[in-house]
């Protein structure tokens, strides 16, 4: 075997990051399919709401009840402004993403994947609760990117605890980082693990979910999003049942 030369290696490099790009955006309309019933719900919900309150203005105006009419209407405009920020998080997050260096706010990016799973969220009788220190936290990142490794992490999370068959919390919590990095975790009052080791969770194909459930490749994809962003993301046991998930990014400036 000859070594490669500095053209062969660069061509090399750009079809590896060529295929992880691939990979990356192929993982991410999976889960769009997996949130598609979700957010069917979500749209549907406001559209049938949008028909009765045009009934309902309908029915004001024949009266010529104009104060009710118009109050209606208003009603019918939050409803459509819900809807637009619904299908914004949806281009937004189908685009493909090209690992970009931006300051990211990460409340935003945690209500942004958060408002992607409401349903789920509420079908299954979730608390979201969110570490006021996470407010004034910035990372340096690709919004896109940092969004599907939480929705990810969310959505792991909404699966282990409807696997106790009951209500659960989940909480981002900021944490300690070295100088240079902020860090967050995703924790979840779920199942946890089980014997998995951490460690193996981010191995392609192995996954503590039924036959059927997932093919196991979404944490580690996430784990290759983040630390291609030059952060890191680690796994842990809850000593009190459920699975930390931590997240580690170059600090934003």
């Amino acid at each position: 075997n000859r070594f490669l030369d500095d053209t062969e290696l660069a061509a090399e490099i750009e079809q590896l990051q060529q295929t992880q790009s691939e990979l990356v955006q192929t993982a991410k309309m999976a889960a769009l399919g997996n949130l598609s019933a979700g957010l069917s719900h979500e749209l549907n919900q406001p559209l049938g709401a949008i028909r009765q309150r045009l009934h309902m203005t309908g029915r004001a105006l024949e009266r010529g009840d104009v104060a009710t009419a118009q109050g209606q209407t208003e009603k019918i405009d939050d409803l459509v402004a819900r809807m637009e920020r619904i299908i914004s998080h949806l281009r937004r997050f189908a685009r493909a993403s090209e690992y970009r260096r931006d300051t990211i706010r990460l409340l935003q990016v945690t209500d942004a994947a958060c408002e992607l799973l409401r349903s789920r969220l509420d079908g299954h009788g979730i608390t979201v609760e969110i570490d006021d220190t996470l407010r004034d936290m910035t990372a340096t990142g690709d919004f896109i990117l940092i969004e599907q490794v939480v929705v990810n992490l969310v959505s792991n999370a909404i699966d282990a605890i409807a696997a106790t068959s009951g209500p659960g919390v989940i909480v981002f919590r900021a944490e300690s980082a070295a100088p240079g990095n902020v860090a967050f975790s995703v924790l979840d009052t779920g199942v946890g693990l089980g014997d998995l080791e951490p460690e193996r969770a981010f191995d392609p194909f192995v996954t503590t979910k039924p036959p059927g459930e997932g093919l196991g490749l979404g944490l580690s994809i996430s784990y290759n999003i983040i630390t291609g962003m030059g952060g890191g993301l680690r796994l842990a046991h809850r000593a009190q049942g459920g699975t930390r998930a931590t997240v580690i990014l170059p600090k934003g400036t």
